[in-house]
């Protein structure tokens, strides 16, 4: 299963907002995650457990990735836009099959080196 968010904003887990809700979807069905342009922000746990997910779609319009957003999935490979500004923490934890992380090479906060996201300081 493809999940394609649209739209502009922040993308939920709580089911009060209106923008994405957990129990709209499956989380062992996921397999590849579409994020439109226009999100700005992931919220925390919105796809923790994902297990199947391998492949995520991040929009050129990203500026925050909330703590264990992605947490326990199935994703191989993490290319991050130059929009990213904050990662929360243990975002990407128990990611037991990821094997490459590559940050846009114009992210002013980040950056990639031996398969590691670091902050620029």
């Amino acid at each position: 299963m493809e999940i394609t968010i649209n739209g502009n904003g922040i993308a939920y887990c709580a089911s009060d907002t209106g923008v994405l809700t957990m129990s709209n979807f499956d989380k062992k069905s996921i397999i590849k995650l579409v994020i439109r342009d226009g999100v700005t922000s992931i919220e925390p746990d919105v796809f923790r457990g994902c297990s199947n997910l391998r492949e995520v779609v991040f929009p050129t319009t990203l500026k925050s990735i909330q703590g264990c957003a992605f947490k326990d999935t199935g994703i191989i490979s993490l290319h991050l836009p130059a929009s990213l500004e904050i990662i929360g923490d243990s975002v990407f934890a128990n990611c037991k099959y990821l094997q490459e992380i590559i940050v846009d090479e114009l992210n002013p906060v980040f950056y990639s080196e031996g398969n590691c996201c670091l902050r620029r300081d």
